[in-house]
């Protein structure tokens, strides 16, 4: 977790530091309304909470999302997603070999701020409605739970933007057993605005 942030914190001083070499390469924000798609990669983190003595407390996996949506202005816009967050195997003693997989679809408000030709803070705040599915005797898991995303976006062309985002979830899954996790994903994606 603690990686996690220091990476996102780490890349978001590079790309601020580095926009001033962009200033002479801007042009007036096009396409400052209307609809947009885009896919990403990342790495998630499940970190259980009050994880047993016997069982593997977190787990890193590679995740995947699909998103649209319509950006109202130039600052705001809405967006409707999906996320898979990879298979996770947790050894446990009681239930040996047991792994989980968690998807979920998503609703949120978007939010951009640009700090310099190019270059933009962007955040999200919205609702996500997830699934884990175990590969195990554990009944399946079905929930909803509020999240927030932090990122800096790059305009690479007209119409096409690079995003680095860090999104956390916090507890996700039933509380029993250990089986209730911490989840959080760090993504690169990219978009394409019509």
């Amino acid at each position: 977790m603690k990686k996690n942030i220091s990476t996102v914190t780490l890349l978001a001083t590079l790309m601020a530091s580095s926009a001033a070499f962009a200033a002479n390469q801007s042009a007036p924000a096009e396409n400052a309304s209307g609809p947009f798609i885009g896919a990403g990669i990342g790495s998630s983190n499940s970190n259980r909470v009050n994880a047993p003595s016997d069982g593997q407390a977190s787990s890193d996996k590679t995740a995947f999302n699909l998103y649209g949506g319509y950006n109202i202005n130039e600052n705001f816009g809405v967006k409707l997603g999906y996320r898979n967050f990879g298979k996770a195997t947790v050894s446990r003693a009681d239930l040996p070999g047991m792994t989980a997989r968690t998807s979920g679809f998503s609703l949120s408000a978007v939010g951009s701020y640009p700090i310099a030709p190019d270059w933009a803070l962007v955040g999200e705040a919205g609702i996500m409605r997830y699934e884990i599915k175990h590969g195990s005797s554990i009944s399946d898991s079905k929930g909803n739970k509020f999240f927030g995303a932090l990122g800096v976006k790059y305009s690479l062309a007209k119409n096409i933007d690079l995003i680095a985002d860090y999104t956390r979830y916090g507890k996700v899954g039933l509380d029993y057993g250990g089986s209730q996790v911490n989840l959080d994903t760090l993504g690169l994606n990219l978009q394409y605005r019509f």
